[in-house]
């Protein structure tokens, strides 16, 4: 087995950076420790059994603060802070200080907020939203929340016109566009400030995928204004790279913080908005003013520098993981708080819909899942901060889970057979590749593990790539690593009609997981459409038929995913309480941290 790491020279910088700052903070005295209706949709199940419980909120008294608090975060990826060209991680900054269309309580509830009201068809392919423009939201330019803000902020991802244009002219990726061919029409009305989103397809899960409990940053509210404005001037230009520097330079957004200050990847500082709308007193389901200052947010990837900075109190709030968490809970005045089913653990065959490809034979994509111990790997390198539940994103408290559908059992006769049975031997050589990941910690030594148990059951040796995420997620998507194999975290989630979509039926999503063009490949997006994606049902039916719907695509094995991150974050003394959402990736809930 060889292992390599690769890097790209943005990441090297970055290493070389945050070397210089582990040295400072360890100075200071840290030790160097390793390693739907009008208004709600379905409410997310009960919290997960196997997940550590939270830290105690009552035992401590907390008050609302003007003092600033320090976050150190694990990880980003594209960086960038107009939200079109930003990425998932990326969220962990902007929800900081921006706003979703949708609002949630986490999970699968959603809430009234920017959009108060939302209601399908009858053959659920279109929605018609109000939008809230009574209860004095305003961005943090003073400028007050319009219609038109939040069609913008559809348009951009969702309006072929407009989406193309600002492909074709380079001012965003055109696989940002990949869902605009499913748009039959998007218009203002029938009333004043109502839009009407009509789609070719069933789109139940339109308002989640545009909310607070998203995995990305496509529900995030834009200045409608301020962004057309800057595509008027960016119009027409021979490079177009910069079309939103304006924004980049003047971020505006309508969040409980404002973004004050930044370098880009680095850190970010935020002050509080004393006028957030979101509040019991504005009609909302809660008070959502931040109980801090500010928050200054800085990116540090190394867990024993933000340990040694939490230790140092130059720090009062990490993200961490299970390696760090005994030292944190051994100082009586830290606390930990769980965010539980944040991250899943993914295991995707890359491009594997050509016949002469080893992996194209179920019974050799099965063989390698039958044998790895994946409860043997879970309980080794994370303990209590994984749950061995679920397959993929269907995890224990999403829409469609149920205990049969937890991974394959490891049983290495079985793999043995289904690998003989698929014509293969030991000769067989292919690549897997991996990131450090913030998240979801320890995925190179995974990729080992697993390595070592496919040696043993089917006997075979990989490859182990080590690299930068965004790096090897651009080869992945310009599909130059068929036959290979990908092991990589990603968001939890409640509702998986996006993703499911994406993998198995839209051949532009350059993420996909099964080719629909092909003759197999359109046969398994039949089966997710009959079982699941094609019907206008909510609630137990609902949860039923994408059950089903992910029965049949753990079977096919395209890709697994047999357990997933519960994320600790470290507080340090000054910290009474945080609450982060549970089934929600990255940073949330801000306003829910207090200080004694």
């Amino acid at each position: 087995m060889k292992v390599s790491r690769i890097f790209s020279v943005k990441a090297l910088l970055t290493i070389a950076m945050l070397s210089a700052l582990t040295v400072g903070i360890v100075a200071c005295g840290g030790s160097d420790t390793s390693e739907s209706s009008s208004s709600a949709s379905s409410s997310a199940a009960a919290a997960p059994t196997a997940a550590p419980a939270a830290a105690a909120a009552t035992e401590t008294e907390s008050t609302s603060s003007d003092e600033r608090i320090t976050v150190l975060i694990a990880d980003l990826e594209e960086e960038r802070v107009f939200p079109p060209l930003a990425g998932g991680p990326d969220v962990k900054y902007l929800r900081v200080f921006m706003d979703d269309m949708f609002s949630t309580m986490g999970g699968g509830n959603l809430v009234p907020g920017i959009v108060n009201k939302w209601e399908v068809s009858e053959d659920g392919t279109t929605w018609i939203i109000d939008v809230t423009t009574d209860k004095g939201i305003k961005f943090h330019n003073g400028d007050p929340l319009t219609v038109n803000d939040v069609m913008v902020s559809l348009q951009q991802e969702r309006d072929p016109e407009l989406a193309t244009a600002w492909a074709e002219a380079g001012c965003m990726n055109v696989t940002e566009t990949a869902y605009i061919k499913y748009t039959k029409s998007l218009d203002f009305g029938p009333g004043d400030d109502q839009i009407t989103y009509a789609q070719n397809r069933v789109a139940l899960n339109f308002p989640f995928n545009f909310s607070q409990s998203s995995q990305d940053e496509k529900g995030l509210l834009l200045p409608g204004k301020f962004t057309m404005d800057m595509w008027d001037a960016a119009k027409g230009k021979e490079n177009n790279m910069d079309c939103f520097e304006e924004f980049e330079e003047n971020p505006v957004g309508s969040g409980p913080f404002k973004l004050a200050n930044y370098e880009l990847g680095i850190k970010y500082s935020f002050d509080r908005n004393d006028d957030y709308w979101f509040t019991k007193a504005n009609g909302f389901t809660e008070d959502r003013i931040p109980q801090v200052g500010g928050i200054d947010m800085e990116v540090i990837l190394e867990p024993s520098t933000r340990l040694a900075a939490l230790q140092s109190g130059e720090a009062d709030l990490i993200e961490a993981n299970m390696n760090i968490v005994p030292t944190i809970d051994a100082n009586d005045e830290h606390s930990v708080f769980w965010q539980e089913e944040n991250s899943m653990l993914w295991m995707i065959y890359i491009d594997c819909w050509e016949e002469d490809m080893w992996c194209f034979q179920k019974d050799a994509r099965q063989a390698l899942q039958y044998g790895t111990d994946t409860r043997a790997i879970q309980e080794a390198l994370y303990g209590k901060g994984a749950t061995h539940e679920g397959h993929g994103w269907a995890t224990s408290n999403a829409l469609g889970y149920s205990s049969d559908l937890d991974g394959f059992p490891y049983d290495p006769a079985k793999a043995a057979e289904l690998w003989a049975s698929a014509g293969l031997d030991d000769s067989l050589v292919f690549k897997v590749w991996t990131w450090e990941a913030g998240s979801f910690p320890f995925l190179p030594q995974v990729a080992e593990l697993m390595a070592a148990d496919w040696k043993k059951s089917v006997g075979i040796t990989v490859d182990i790539e080590i690299g930068d995420q965004a790096a090897i997620k651009q080869q992945w998507n310009n599909r130059s690593l068929p036959g290979d194999m990908l092991i990589r975290d990603n968001e939890a989630r409640y509702d998986g009609t996006s993703i499911t979509t994406g993998h198995y039926c839209n051949h532009d999503a350059r993420w996909r997981v099964n080719e629909p063009e092909t003759a197999d490949g359109a046969a398994r997006c039949d089966k997710i459409k009959e079982l699941a994606l094609n019907h206008v049902v909510t609630g137990q039916e609902q949860h039923d038929n994408f059950n089903a719907a992910y029965k049949f695509i753990k079977d096919e094995s395209m890709h697994w995913g047999p357990f997933y991150s519960n994320v600790p974050w470290g507080a340090g003394e000054r910290v009474a309480n945080y609450e982060p959402w549970k089934l929600v990736p990255y940073f949330t809930a801000p306003w829910t941290i207090s200080l004694k």
